[in-house]
């Protein structure tokens, strides 16, 4: 789940992102609590 979270955040960034940045935005959706139960 985490690997396709990981694409879906990258793919939908619109433009090239650096790690850092793509690990502060895989980590904001984690932080918005996407992986839990009944999250949208």
């Amino acid at each position: 789940a985490l690997e396709l979270l990981t694409e879906k955040v990258i793919s939908t960034a619109g433009c090239p992102l650096s790690l850092g940045e793509a690990l502060r935005r895989l980590l904001e959706c984690v932080a918005g609590g996407i992986l839990l139960p009944g999250s949208p």
